[in-house]
């Protein structure tokens, strides 16, 4: 059962890199292998540590620069969300 755990969450990482990072499940995979599991994690490690990771500085910052836009997107998202709920559930004025 851990073994299917396991996967489900990188089937579930591999598609949130691939969605937001708008890149393939290759490249999704590499990043899980070397420790990445959350947008905010390839938005705001330094740079330096993908660079360990033999990835070029041009395809670091590009990445960096994507995943820092899906999260703005994200909390631009809940922030509209939160504030159309706020607003249905004010009361009525008689």
């Amino acid at each position: 059962m851990t073994c299917a755990k396991n996967e489900a969450e990188s089937d579930k990482l591999i598609n949130l890199f691939t969605e937001y990072l708008d890149i393939d499940d290759e490249f999704a995979t590499l990043l899980i292998n070397e420790g990445f599991s959350t947008l905010e994690e390839v938005a705001y490690v330094p740079a330096s540590n993908f660079r360990n990771r033999r990835l070029d500085e041009e395809t670091v910052d590009i990445l960096r620069s994507r995943a820092k836009d899906a999260l703005t997107t994200k909390a631009l998202k809940t922030e509209e969300s939160f504030r159309r709920c706020r607003t249905c559930r004010r009361p009525t004025s008689a």
